[in-house]
């Protein structure tokens, strides 16, 4: 039998990789217009991320990553192992560099 899949959890995630370098922060309209929402179903869930402390408001209607997500990010690099053919690139670069 089929795991069913949590489809407000799948969303809150295509709200969280609307953030990347080039947009540091979120708004409900962003959030809208992007991911097909209503107003309403959008600040829903930027405000259900700040609750949980995944997202921080920056002011009033402006979102960006908070500290759960920034504690989550650093927990990812510090045990997510590197592919194999990456890690050797580092090992030998941390070699010949000393």
């Amino acid at each position: 039998m089929a795991t069913s899949l949590n489809l407000s959890v799948m969303k809150a995630f295509d709200v969280l990789d609307l953030l990347d370098e080039t947009r540091p922060e979120l708004t409900v309209a962003i959030g809208a217009g992007e991911l097909g929402q209503t107003y309403a179903t959008a600040h829903r869930f930027l405000t259900t991320l700040e609750i949980a402390g995944v997202l921080s408001v920056v002011r009033r209607g402006v979102y960006a990553p908070g500290p759960r997500l920034a504690r989550l990010g650093r927990m990812a690099e510090e045990l997510a192992p590197l592919p194999p053919s990456l890690q050797s690139v580092l090992d030998r670069l941390r070699q010949d560099l000393g």
